[in-house]
């Protein structure tokens, strides 16, 4: 944290908290949690929110080297004491409205509509010195399934966030991502090292206020999924007065080639940064990043390695590929891969597995410039007749096609499915499908959902859609 006078966090109902302020929560926070809890090294499930408390309490548990796991703060109660059996917290900062979750328990300490609790349980298991902090992955959610993440992990990736982005004390971000999710907690983590100030809110894109606060606190830069650029797309972003604005991040998946288009081109014309970047909970957060300058030329890019880290392609045979234009998998080297995934409290105690390389599990090229595309997941494909199909590629198609459009592909090896959530011509949109992908109508089928499945941070919840397939009804 750069400097002691500024601003780090402001919170429009619970006021303004200063550097200074953060750090003397942090020794109070420290001093409350050796008096309750007698583990040198204790094990807190953090339920997050993007308030002060929050905030500060992450902030807190790090700086007094306690282990952190970061869950949503309205997880059920049922998953949440399954977690609870299988890695045996020591504490928990919960909000005080959860009382579900904090009982009758001894308060050890209060702050900022948060309480910390000692759950007195038998947790005489050690923790490995060097990690710092258990993330969920993207798809674990409603699992024990955490990735364990070090203190190197968070410095190194913290470090090259702020140096790819320019992040300084004058900049200012708004939390439009939730703090759990890995993303969310990389804009917290790069903004309050690099001693800039953070605007507080739960409110999302769609929401007045969430515009409201971009404006009262001249707010610099803005995080997004896919799903986020989709609707401010929608809600006609180029039109609207935002002068303070002039950074735009987007991760958490794939972004449609006509939404990059559209969005580079809008950046360039109002002189605004708009940054592409690909990353995964199991690298802290970030891999590679598109240089807003590239943003036109290098339509379906997610860029070069992070500064600090690097890539190689490798095929079936898992030889090194040094061939340009040519698919492999992808594989991410760089001090900021995780130490590797628990289940349960006793896999807390392990040490390093992974030792700087990670196997991305997506295929992706690399062009003659250095820069890399993904061209699908490995899980994201299908064969039609023999012929291989890519999901992502068809999402790229809907969203060209019918970009007012909520929908998303689907399937297996007998059909094409397409989930749609709006009203839409469905009849043109299986001819269009079968017209570009150059196959037979009877291989797509069309299913009308209420809505698209998502996680919290917009993430699409590809498992839930094959419930779809059971109980809703087929439109064409």
């Amino acid at each position: 944290m750069a400097s002691l006078s500024d601003i780090a966090l402001i919170d429009p109902e619970n006021g303004i908290m200063h550097y200074q302020g953060l750090i003397t929560f942090c020794d109070e926070f420290t001093a409350k949690v050796k008096h309750s809890c007698k583990q040198s090294r204790p094990l807190v499930f953090a339920l997050c929110s993007n308030t002060i408390g929050g905030i500060a309490g992450y902030v807190a548990s790090v700086h007094a080297h306690i282990v952190v796991a970061l869950l949503s703060d309205d997880i059920g109660i049922e998953q949440f004491n399954d977690l609870v059996t299988a890695y045996v917290p020591d504490l928990i900062w919960a909000p005080k409205h959860r009382t579900d979750i904090i009982g009758n328990e001894i308060r050890a300490f209060e702050a900022f509509g948060y309480v910390l609790i000692n759950t007195h349980l038998d947790s005489s298991m050690p923790l490995h010195n060097d990690l710092a902090l258990l993330m969920t992955t993207s798809g674990s959610t409603g699992s024990p399934k955490f990735v364990r993440q070090s203190y190197a992990n968070l410095r190194s990736n913290t470090k090259s966030i702020i140096s790819y982005l320019d992040i300084d004390e004058h900049e200012r971000a708004i939390t439009s991502l939730p703090l759990e999710y890995v993303y969310g907690l990389s804009v917290v983590n790069s903004h309050l090292q690099a001693g800039a100030s953070l605007v507080l809110t739960e409110d999302g894109v769609c929401q007045k206020e969430f515009w409201n606060l971009i404006h009262r606190y001249g707010v610099t830069s803005m995080a997004g999924v896919p799903y986020t650029y989709e609707l401010l797309y929608r809600l006609r972003i180029d039109r609207m007065d935002l002068p303070s604005l002039t950074t735009f991040t987007q991760a958490g998946g794939h972004l449609a080639p006509m939404l990059q288009t559209f969005y580079g081109t809008y950046a360039q014309h109002t002189g605004r940064r708009f940054f592409i970047m690909y990353g995964q909970a199991e690298a802290t957060a970030r891999m590679a990043y598109l240089p807003p300058d590239a943003c036109l030329d290098k339509i379906g890019s997610m860029g070069v390695a992070i500064p600090g880290g690097r890539f190689e392609l490798i095929d079936d045979e898992k030889k090194r590929i040094d061939k340009n234009d040519t698919e492999g998998e992808l594989i991410y080297y760089g001090e900021n891969v995780c130490m590797g995934y628990a289940i349960c409290r006793a896999d807390l105690q392990k040490a390093d597995e992974n030792k700087g390389v990670l196997h991305t599990g997506d295929e992706a090229m690399r062009d003659a410039d250095g820069f890399y595309r993904i061209v699908g997941r490995k899980k994201r494909f299908i064969k039609l007749c023999g012929k291989r199909v890519s999901l992502e590629s068809v999402d790229d198609m809907l969203r060209a096609r019918f970009p007012d459009v909520d929908c998303v592909s689907g399937g297996d090896d007998t059909q094409l499915v397409i989930f749609v959530a709006s009203p839409c011509n469905t009849s043109l949109m299986k001819h269009s499908l079968a017209e570009l992908l150059r196959m037979n109508k009877k291989l797509i089928t069309i299913h009308c959902v209420a809505s698209i499945p998502r996680n919290e941070a917009g993430k699409i919840r590809y498992s839930a859609l094959k419930a779809f397939l059971d109980d809703q009804g087929c439109c064409s």
